[in-house]
């Protein structure tokens, strides 16, 4: 089995134990499911400004304070996840994770696409130098 085979297998595993955590909870996640979202967008949107601004103040490029933006914002989901059903042993506390997991996939795709079509001076300038 080589790299790409192996990938495609954990990526395959941790999709259905993220869906199998979500169906498991899927009464609980009817009761608190906006709130954990919103508290989601909140911290992931937190992660974003701050990541972004807190490296601009310090001098960094315009294109390395976006990329420090995105490791900030991005959490392992997954990480989260198996912390909290064997730290916890509670399938409740994994839902917490399965949200945040869900939801930076999509904030941090979004970002990226938007990003992608904007370039930075520094950006332009690294791609116009002759090498």
């Amino acid at each position: 089995m080589d790299g790409s085979n192996i990938t495609i297998f954990i990526d395959a595993f941790i999709i259905t134990l993220c869906y199998h955590s979500s169906g498991l909870n899927r009464d609980k996640l009817l009761v608190v499911g906006l709130m954990l979202v919103a508290a989601a967008a909140i911290h992931n949107i937190l992660g974003y400004v701050l990541g972004y601004w807190g490296s601009r103040m310090v001098g960094l490029s315009k294109q390395d304070s976006r990329t420090l933006s995105i490791e900030v914002a991005l959490k392992n989901g997954g990480l989260g996840m198996g912390l909290a059903l064997e730290s916890l042993g509670s399938a409740n506390a994994a839902l917490a994770p399965i949200v945040f997991g869900k939801w930076m996939n999509i904030s941090g795709s979004a970002l990226a696409n938007y990003w992608r079509d904007k370039p930075t001076d520094d950006y332009k300038l690294i791609t116009k130098t002759k090498i």
